[in-house]
């Protein structure tokens, strides 16, 4: 589903994990251990963006994290997020 610009009111910042797997000379992200992350399937972050949606209407969603594409089920999440935001 496709929102007009025009209709989006509320932006999100959204922290999806802390883990990275790049080694930038800058950060020392990379040496997080995963095993401290709350890691929910796509389906229950999905449930919980549908409410927002519900709630707020369409949303600008910033994901970062860590690298968010660490996340097991990343491209899966993201297809899904895009259908509702």
């Amino acid at each position: 589903m496709n929102h007009p610009e025009s209709a989006v009111r509320t932006t999100f910042g959204w922290d999806l994990c802390h883990t990275c797997n790049y080694r930038c000379p800058y950060c020392r992200g990379w040496e997080r251990v995963s095993a401290g992350d709350v890691t929910l399937p796509p389906e229950r972050w999905l449930e919980i963006w549908d409410r927002v949606l519900k709630l707020y209407g369409s949303c600008h969603i910033f994901v970062s994290g860590g690298e968010p594409s660490t996340y097991p089920h990343f491209a899966r999440l993201m297809l899904g997020l895009a259908k509702l935001h």
